[in-house]
Protein backbone atom coordinates (compact mmCIF):
# COMPACT_ATOMS: atom_id res chain seq x y z
CA UNK A 1 0.00 0.00 0.00
CA UNK A 2 1.33 3.41 -0.96
CA UNK A 3 -0.79 5.80 1.04
CA UNK A 4 2.25 6.72 3.06
CA UNK A 5 3.34 8.54 -0.09
CA UNK A 6 1.28 11.51 1.04
CA UNK A 7 3.12 11.53 4.37
CA UNK A 8 6.46 11.51 2.62
CA UNK A 9 5.37 14.51 0.60
CA UNK A 10 5.35 16.61 3.77
CA UNK A 11 8.11 14.99 5.82
CA UNK A 12 11.09 14.05 3.62
CA UNK A 13 13.95 16.40 4.46
CA UNK A 14 17.49 16.34 3.11
CA UNK A 15 20.69 18.36 3.43
CA UNK A 16 21.47 20.85 0.68
CA UNK A 17 24.46 19.77 -1.31
CA UNK A 18 27.54 21.88 -2.01
CA UNK A 19 27.62 23.29 -5.50
CA UNK A 20 30.50 23.35 -7.92
CA UNK A 21 31.14 26.22 -10.30
CA UNK A 22 31.07 23.91 -13.33
CA UNK A 23 27.58 22.69 -12.45
CA UNK A 24 26.49 26.26 -11.78
CA UNK A 25 27.64 27.37 -15.23
CA UNK A 26 26.03 24.41 -16.95
CA UNK A 27 22.69 24.94 -15.26
CA UNK A 28 22.33 28.59 -16.11
CA UNK A 29 23.81 28.46 -19.57
CA UNK A 30 21.41 25.70 -20.69
CA UNK A 31 18.27 26.93 -18.95
CA UNK A 32 17.73 30.47 -20.15
CA UNK A 33 14.02 31.04 -19.48
CA UNK A 34 13.77 33.20 -22.58
CA UNK A 35 15.00 30.33 -24.75
CA UNK A 36 12.64 27.83 -26.35
CA UNK A 37 15.40 25.25 -26.65
CA UNK A 38 14.90 22.29 -24.36
CA UNK A 39 17.23 19.43 -23.46
CA UNK A 40 16.15 16.77 -21.01
CA UNK A 41 18.74 16.69 -18.19
CA UNK A 42 16.71 14.66 -15.71
CA UNK A 43 17.27 10.97 -15.02
CA UNK A 44 14.05 9.81 -16.67
CA UNK A 45 12.15 10.00 -19.93
CA UNK A 46 9.79 12.96 -20.00
CA UNK A 47 6.73 14.10 -21.92
CA UNK A 48 8.86 16.43 -24.01
CA UNK A 49 5.95 17.59 -26.17
CA UNK A 50 4.13 18.88 -23.11
CA UNK A 51 7.25 20.47 -21.62
CA UNK A 52 8.05 22.33 -24.85
CA UNK A 53 4.46 23.50 -25.30
CA UNK A 54 4.28 24.74 -21.71
CA UNK A 55 7.65 26.48 -22.13
CA UNK A 56 6.22 28.32 -25.15
CA UNK A 57 3.16 29.38 -23.13
CA UNK A 58 5.37 30.56 -20.26
CA UNK A 59 7.70 32.50 -22.58
CA UNK A 60 4.77 34.33 -24.16
CA UNK A 61 3.07 35.13 -20.83
CA UNK A 62 5.97 35.36 -18.36
CA UNK A 63 4.95 38.78 -17.02
CA UNK A 64 1.53 37.43 -16.07
CA UNK A 65 2.73 34.08 -14.74
CA UNK A 66 5.95 34.82 -12.89
CA UNK A 67 5.61 35.34 -9.16
CA UNK A 68 8.62 36.14 -6.99
CA UNK A 69 12.25 35.75 -7.92
CA UNK A 70 14.14 32.84 -9.39
CA UNK A 71 14.62 31.25 -12.79
CA UNK A 72 12.71 28.14 -13.92
CA UNK A 73 15.18 25.51 -15.16
CA UNK A 74 13.17 23.86 -17.92
CA UNK A 75 15.87 21.30 -18.74
CA UNK A 76 15.13 19.76 -15.32
CA UNK A 77 11.35 19.73 -15.71
CA UNK A 78 9.72 16.40 -14.97
CA UNK A 79 6.33 15.08 -15.96
CA UNK A 80 6.65 12.35 -13.29
CA UNK A 81 5.80 9.38 -15.51
CA UNK A 82 2.92 11.25 -17.11
CA UNK A 83 2.87 11.21 -20.93
CA UNK A 84 -0.61 12.51 -21.71
CA UNK A 85 0.21 16.22 -21.80
CA UNK A 86 -1.37 16.68 -18.40
CA UNK A 87 1.22 17.71 -15.79
CA UNK A 88 4.78 18.88 -15.16
CA UNK A 89 6.98 20.27 -12.41
CA UNK A 90 10.00 22.53 -12.95
CA UNK A 91 12.46 23.81 -10.31
CA UNK A 92 12.86 27.55 -9.81
CA UNK A 93 16.42 28.51 -8.82
CA UNK A 94 17.93 31.64 -7.29
CA UNK A 95 21.52 32.00 -6.02
CA UNK A 96 22.35 28.32 -6.58
CA UNK A 97 19.34 27.19 -4.59
CA UNK A 98 15.93 25.80 -5.54
CA UNK A 99 13.51 28.27 -3.98
CA UNK A 100 10.20 26.93 -5.30
CA UNK A 101 8.68 24.50 -7.78
CA UNK A 102 6.47 25.57 -10.66
CA UNK A 103 3.72 23.02 -11.29
CA UNK A 104 1.68 23.10 -14.48
CA UNK A 105 -1.41 20.89 -14.79
CA UNK A 106 -3.58 20.94 -17.90
CA UNK A 107 -7.34 21.04 -17.51
CA UNK A 108 -9.00 20.57 -20.86
CA UNK A 109 -7.62 23.11 -23.30
CA UNK A 110 -6.05 25.35 -20.64
CA UNK A 111 -2.87 25.12 -18.58
CA UNK A 112 -2.48 26.61 -15.09
CA UNK A 113 0.71 27.68 -13.35
CA UNK A 114 1.17 27.16 -9.59
CA UNK A 115 4.19 28.00 -7.46
CA UNK A 116 4.60 25.55 -4.57
CA UNK A 117 7.10 25.37 -1.73
CA UNK A 118 6.86 21.81 -0.41
CA UNK A 119 10.11 21.04 1.40
CA UNK A 120 10.30 17.55 -0.12
CA UNK A 121 9.92 18.86 -3.66
CA UNK A 122 12.55 21.54 -3.16
CA UNK A 123 14.95 19.00 -1.66
CA UNK A 124 14.31 16.61 -4.56
CA UNK A 125 15.12 19.18 -7.22
CA UNK A 126 18.05 20.58 -5.28
CA UNK A 127 19.73 17.21 -5.55
CA UNK A 128 18.56 16.55 -9.11
CA UNK A 129 19.98 19.82 -10.38
CA UNK A 130 23.18 20.21 -8.40
CA UNK A 131 24.42 16.80 -7.17
CA UNK A 132 27.57 15.50 -8.89
CA UNK A 133 26.86 11.79 -8.51
CA UNK A 134 23.31 10.48 -8.73
CA UNK A 135 21.51 7.39 -9.94
CA UNK A 136 17.92 6.24 -10.43
CA UNK A 137 16.50 3.78 -7.92
CA UNK A 138 13.28 1.78 -8.04
CA UNK A 139 10.28 3.96 -8.69
CA UNK A 140 6.95 3.27 -7.06
CA UNK A 141 3.64 4.23 -8.61
CA UNK A 142 0.13 3.74 -7.39
CA UNK A 143 -3.37 5.07 -7.20
CA UNK A 144 -4.05 5.27 -3.51
CA UNK A 145 -7.37 5.00 -1.73
CA UNK A 146 -9.94 7.68 -2.29
CA UNK A 147 -8.91 8.24 -5.93
CA UNK A 148 -5.84 10.33 -5.25
CA UNK A 149 -3.52 9.52 -8.14
CA UNK A 150 -0.01 9.43 -6.69
CA UNK A 151 3.26 8.76 -8.46
CA UNK A 152 6.68 8.52 -6.84
CA UNK A 153 10.11 9.05 -8.39
CA UNK A 154 13.29 8.39 -6.46
CA UNK A 155 16.98 8.72 -7.06
CA UNK A 156 20.08 8.38 -4.92
CA UNK A 157 22.83 10.93 -4.23
CA UNK A 158 26.37 9.93 -3.28
CA UNK A 159 27.61 11.34 0.04
CA UNK A 160 31.40 10.77 0.15
CA UNK A 161 33.05 9.98 3.46
CA UNK A 162 36.18 11.81 2.28
CA UNK A 163 35.87 14.89 0.09
CA UNK A 164 39.35 14.24 -1.27
CA UNK A 165 37.99 11.09 -2.92
CA UNK A 166 34.33 11.82 -3.76
CA UNK A 167 34.04 9.24 -6.56
CA UNK A 168 31.60 6.45 -5.60
CA UNK A 169 33.60 4.04 -7.76
CA UNK A 170 36.72 4.36 -5.60
CA UNK A 171 35.96 6.31 -2.43
CA UNK A 172 33.99 5.42 0.67
CA UNK A 173 30.61 6.93 1.41
CA UNK A 174 26.89 6.20 1.25
CA UNK A 175 23.94 6.74 -1.04
CA UNK A 176 21.08 8.91 0.22
CA UNK A 177 17.61 8.82 -1.29
CA UNK A 178 15.65 11.77 -2.63
CA UNK A 179 12.00 11.15 -3.41
CA UNK A 180 9.26 13.17 -5.00
CA UNK A 181 5.57 12.34 -4.76
CA UNK A 182 2.94 13.80 -7.02
CA UNK A 183 -0.74 13.64 -6.11
CA UNK A 184 -2.10 15.86 -8.81
CA UNK A 185 -5.48 16.51 -7.21
CA UNK A 186 -3.73 18.59 -4.57
CA UNK A 187 -3.76 21.41 -7.12
CA UNK A 188 -7.35 21.36 -8.31
CA UNK A 189 -8.65 24.40 -6.49
CA UNK A 190 -5.55 26.43 -5.76
CA UNK A 191 -3.55 29.10 -7.51
CA UNK A 192 -0.44 30.62 -6.02
CA UNK A 193 1.90 29.46 -3.27
CA UNK A 194 0.97 26.19 -1.57
CA UNK A 195 2.45 25.51 1.86
CA UNK A 196 3.65 22.16 3.21
CA UNK A 197 0.20 21.37 4.55
CA UNK A 198 -1.43 21.72 1.15
CA UNK A 199 -3.07 25.03 2.03
CA UNK A 200 -3.15 27.86 -0.46
CA UNK A 201 -3.47 31.50 0.63
CA UNK A 202 -4.36 32.52 -2.92
CA UNK A 203 -2.90 34.68 -5.65
CA UNK A 204 -0.44 33.65 -8.32
CA UNK A 205 -0.27 33.39 -12.07
CA UNK A 206 -2.53 31.15 -14.05
CA UNK A 207 -5.75 31.71 -12.13
CA UNK A 208 -8.78 30.30 -13.94
CA UNK A 209 -9.49 30.45 -16.83
CA UNK A 210 -5.75 29.79 -17.28
CA UNK A 211 -3.76 30.05 -20.48
CA UNK A 212 -4.68 28.40 -23.80
CA UNK A 213 -2.72 25.22 -24.45
CA UNK A 214 -1.29 24.75 -27.96
CA UNK A 215 -3.17 21.99 -29.74
CA UNK A 216 -6.21 22.13 -27.48
CA UNK A 217 -7.19 19.48 -24.97
CA UNK A 218 -7.93 16.31 -26.87
CA UNK A 219 -6.10 14.12 -24.38
CA UNK A 220 -8.09 14.98 -21.27
CA UNK A 221 -7.18 13.08 -18.09
CA UNK A 222 -9.56 10.37 -16.95
CA UNK A 223 -12.96 11.35 -15.65
CA UNK A 224 -13.36 11.62 -11.90
CA UNK A 225 -14.46 8.50 -10.09
CA UNK A 226 -18.07 8.21 -8.96
CA UNK A 227 -18.85 8.32 -5.21
CA UNK A 228 -19.47 4.54 -5.26
CA UNK A 229 -16.11 3.94 -6.88
CA UNK A 230 -14.41 6.08 -4.24
CA UNK A 231 -16.08 4.13 -1.43
CA UNK A 232 -15.22 0.74 -2.90
CA UNK A 233 -11.64 1.83 -3.54
CA UNK A 234 -11.27 2.83 0.10
CA UNK A 235 -12.85 -0.40 1.36
CA UNK A 236 -10.44 -2.50 -0.70
CA UNK A 237 -7.33 -0.55 0.21
CA UNK A 238 -4.96 -2.98 1.96
CA UNK A 239 -4.07 -0.74 4.92
CA UNK A 240 -7.68 0.30 5.44
CA UNK A 241 -8.91 -3.29 5.25
CA UNK A 242 -6.34 -4.52 7.78
CA UNK A 243 -7.41 -1.89 10.32
CA UNK A 244 -11.09 -2.48 9.63
CA UNK A 245 -10.78 -6.26 10.12
CA UNK A 246 -8.88 -5.67 13.34
CA UNK A 247 -11.74 -3.57 14.73
CA UNK A 248 -14.66 -5.60 13.36
CA UNK A 249 -14.72 -8.27 16.11
CA UNK A 250 -17.21 -9.33 18.76
CA UNK A 251 -14.63 -8.77 21.47
CA UNK A 252 -14.37 -5.10 20.52
CA UNK A 253 -18.16 -4.69 20.51
CA UNK A 254 -18.26 -6.09 24.05
CA UNK A 255 -15.79 -3.55 25.43
CA UNK A 256 -17.07 -0.79 27.70
CA UNK A 257 -15.50 1.84 25.41
CA UNK A 258 -14.99 2.58 21.73
CA UNK A 259 -11.77 1.89 19.83
CA UNK A 260 -10.64 2.97 16.39
CA UNK A 261 -8.15 4.74 14.15
CA UNK A 262 -7.70 8.21 12.74
CA UNK A 263 -6.08 8.47 9.31
CA UNK A 264 -3.53 11.28 9.28
CA UNK A 265 -1.31 11.91 6.26
CA UNK A 266 -1.82 8.33 5.09
CA UNK A 267 -1.04 6.71 8.46
CA UNK A 268 -3.51 5.13 10.88
CA UNK A 269 -3.21 6.39 14.46
CA UNK A 270 -4.77 4.29 17.24
CA UNK A 271 -7.60 5.97 19.12
CA UNK A 272 -9.90 5.00 21.98
CA UNK A 273 -12.45 6.48 24.34
CA UNK A 274 -12.32 6.30 28.09
CA UNK A 275 -14.36 3.71 29.99
CA UNK A 276 -18.06 4.20 29.22
CA UNK A 277 -17.07 7.06 26.93
CA UNK A 278 -17.93 7.81 23.34
CA UNK A 279 -15.26 10.32 22.38
CA UNK A 280 -12.13 8.99 20.69
CA UNK A 281 -8.76 10.33 21.75
CA UNK A 282 -5.53 9.99 19.77
CA UNK A 283 -2.10 11.59 19.60
CA UNK A 284 -1.93 13.68 16.43
CA UNK A 285 0.56 16.21 15.13
CA UNK A 286 -0.26 19.88 15.06
CA UNK A 287 -0.62 19.81 11.27
CA UNK A 288 -3.68 17.58 11.71
CA UNK A 289 -4.68 16.43 8.18
CA UNK A 290 -7.15 13.97 9.69
CA UNK A 291 -8.97 12.83 6.57
CA UNK A 292 -10.56 9.61 7.80
CA UNK A 293 -11.98 8.09 10.97
CA UNK A 294 -13.01 4.51 11.71
CA UNK A 295 -14.23 3.31 15.10
CA UNK A 296 -16.43 0.80 16.86
CA UNK A 297 -19.70 1.18 18.71
CA UNK A 298 -20.22 -0.79 21.87
CA UNK A 299 -22.97 -3.41 21.97
CA UNK A 300 -23.33 -3.64 25.75
CA UNK A 301 -24.82 -1.34 28.33
CA UNK A 302 -22.38 0.75 30.32
CA UNK A 303 -23.97 2.86 33.05
CA UNK A 304 -27.13 2.92 31.00
CA UNK A 305 -25.34 3.88 27.78
CA UNK A 306 -24.40 2.00 24.62
CA UNK A 307 -23.27 3.36 21.28
CA UNK A 308 -25.81 1.67 19.05
CA UNK A 309 -25.89 -0.26 15.79
CA UNK A 310 -25.64 2.64 13.34
CA UNK A 311 -23.63 5.89 13.30
CA UNK A 312 -24.69 8.46 15.87
CA UNK A 313 -25.60 12.09 15.41
CA UNK A 314 -22.21 12.89 16.96
CA UNK A 315 -20.45 10.84 14.27
CA UNK A 316 -21.98 13.05 11.60
CA UNK A 317 -21.07 16.22 13.46
CA UNK A 318 -17.43 15.14 13.91
CA UNK A 319 -17.23 14.06 10.28
CA UNK A 320 -18.42 17.44 8.99
CA UNK A 321 -16.17 19.46 11.30
CA UNK A 322 -12.95 17.44 11.05
CA UNK A 323 -12.29 15.06 8.09
CA UNK A 324 -14.42 17.07 5.65
CA UNK A 325 -12.52 20.28 6.42
CA UNK A 326 -9.10 18.64 6.68
CA UNK A 327 -9.50 16.68 3.43
CA UNK A 328 -10.10 19.94 1.64
CA UNK A 329 -7.01 21.52 3.20
CA UNK A 330 -4.70 18.53 2.77
CA UNK A 331 -5.98 16.57 -0.24
CA UNK A 332 -7.67 19.31 -2.23
CA UNK A 333 -11.24 18.02 -1.96
CA UNK A 334 -13.73 17.21 0.79
CA UNK A 335 -14.81 14.21 -1.30
CA UNK A 336 -11.76 12.36 0.01
CA UNK A 337 -13.01 12.41 3.63
CA UNK A 338 -14.70 9.43 5.26
CA UNK A 339 -16.07 8.31 8.62
CA UNK A 340 -16.63 4.60 9.32
CA UNK A 341 -18.75 3.26 12.18
CA UNK A 342 -18.33 -0.46 12.92
CA UNK A 343 -21.16 -2.02 14.90
CA UNK A 344 -22.56 -5.43 15.80
CA UNK A 345 -25.40 -4.76 13.36
CA UNK A 346 -23.29 -3.67 10.41
CA UNK A 347 -20.64 -1.21 9.30
CA UNK A 348 -21.35 2.17 7.73
CA UNK A 349 -19.28 4.76 5.89
CA UNK A 350 -20.32 8.42 5.87
CA UNK A 351 -19.19 10.42 2.82
CA UNK A 352 -19.60 13.97 1.57
CA UNK A 353 -19.90 14.24 -2.20
CA UNK A 354 -18.83 17.85 -2.66
CA UNK A 355 -15.37 19.34 -3.20
CA UNK A 356 -15.73 22.06 -0.56
CA UNK A 357 -16.96 21.82 3.05
CA UNK A 358 -20.51 23.03 3.74
CA UNK A 359 -20.59 26.77 4.38
CA UNK A 360 -23.13 26.33 7.18
CA UNK A 361 -21.84 24.17 10.04
CA UNK A 362 -24.46 25.21 12.61
CA UNK A 363 -26.76 22.26 12.04
CA UNK A 364 -29.75 21.62 14.26
CA UNK A 365 -27.99 18.76 16.03
CA UNK A 366 -29.02 19.76 19.55
CA UNK A 367 -32.71 19.26 18.86
CA UNK A 368 -31.90 16.29 16.64
CA UNK A 369 -29.97 14.56 19.41
CA UNK A 370 -32.96 14.66 21.74
CA UNK A 371 -35.33 13.43 19.05
CA UNK A 372 -32.97 10.68 17.91
CA UNK A 373 -32.25 9.29 21.38
CA UNK A 374 -35.95 9.30 22.28
CA UNK A 375 -36.90 7.58 19.03
CA UNK A 376 -34.25 4.90 19.54
CA UNK A 377 -35.49 4.29 23.06
CA UNK A 378 -39.04 3.97 21.78
CA UNK A 379 -37.94 1.22 19.38
CA UNK A 380 -36.28 -0.61 22.26
CA UNK A 381 -39.32 -0.28 24.51
CA UNK A 382 -41.67 -1.63 21.85
CA UNK A 383 -39.38 -4.49 20.76
CA UNK A 384 -39.09 -3.02 17.26
CA UNK A 385 -35.37 -2.38 17.25
CA UNK A 386 -34.58 -4.42 14.15
CA UNK A 387 -31.57 -3.32 12.15
CA UNK A 388 -33.87 -2.16 9.33
CA UNK A 389 -35.93 0.01 11.70
CA UNK A 390 -32.80 1.50 13.24
CA UNK A 391 -31.44 2.33 9.78
CA UNK A 392 -34.77 3.94 8.88
CA UNK A 393 -34.58 6.07 12.02
CA UNK A 394 -30.99 7.09 11.38
CA UNK A 395 -31.76 8.19 7.84
CA UNK A 396 -34.84 10.07 9.03
CA UNK A 397 -32.59 11.93 11.46
CA UNK A 398 -30.25 12.90 8.60
CA UNK A 399 -33.16 13.96 6.39
CA UNK A 400 -34.71 16.08 9.16
CA UNK A 401 -31.79 17.51 11.12
CA UNK A 402 -28.75 17.14 8.85
CA UNK A 403 -30.25 17.58 5.41
CA UNK A 404 -26.99 18.58 3.73
CA UNK A 405 -26.51 18.33 -0.01
CA UNK A 406 -23.85 15.70 -0.69
CA UNK A 407 -24.02 13.92 2.67
CA UNK A 408 -24.24 10.19 1.95
CA UNK A 409 -24.20 6.94 3.94
CA UNK A 410 -23.03 3.56 2.67
CA UNK A 411 -23.39 0.15 4.25
CA UNK A 412 -20.23 -1.90 3.91
CA UNK A 413 -20.72 -5.51 2.90
CA UNK A 414 -17.53 -7.46 2.31
CA UNK A 415 -15.51 -5.93 -0.52
CA UNK A 416 -18.25 -3.61 -1.69
CA UNK A 417 -20.82 -1.14 -0.39
CA UNK A 418 -24.44 -0.19 -0.87
CA UNK A 419 -25.80 3.32 -0.61
CA UNK A 420 -28.59 4.00 1.90
CA UNK A 421 -31.44 5.73 0.05
CA UNK A 422 -34.16 7.31 2.19
CA UNK A 423 -37.81 7.79 1.16
CA UNK A 424 -39.18 10.68 3.21
CA UNK A 425 -42.78 9.79 2.33
CA UNK A 426 -42.70 6.21 3.57
CA UNK A 427 -39.85 6.91 6.03
CA UNK A 428 -38.08 3.78 4.89
CA UNK A 429 -34.56 3.08 3.72
CA UNK A 430 -33.40 0.90 0.84
CA UNK A 431 -29.92 -0.23 -0.15
CA UNK A 432 -28.74 0.64 -3.64
CA UNK A 433 -25.90 -1.59 -4.88
CA UNK A 434 -22.84 0.21 -6.17
CA UNK A 435 -22.15 -0.62 -9.82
Amino acid sequence: MKKNLLLRLCLIMSAILALSSCIHDEVYSSSDPSSTEYTNKTLWKQDEKYIKNVLDVYSENENDIRKGSGVPLWDYATTVESFDESFLMVPVVEDNKVVSVLQVPRKGDKVHFYYTNFAAQISFFQGLVFAKHKKVITRESSVSAKSISCTTQSFAIWYPADESNPDPESGEGSWGTRTIVVCRELLEDCAGIVDEFGQCPGGGGGDPPGFPYPGGGNNDPEEEETPCEKVNETINDADFKNKFDELNTTSNFNLDHEVGYLEQNGQFLPAASTSCGNSLEAKVTTSQCITGIMHTHTAKQCNGYYSGRVPSWGDIMVFLHLPVVQAKNCLGSSKEAYHVTITSGGSYMIKYNNDNPPTNTNYNFEAGEVWYENALQKLENTNQSTQQNIENLFMEFIDTYANIDGLEVYKMEGNTAKKLAYNSTTKTTSLLPCP
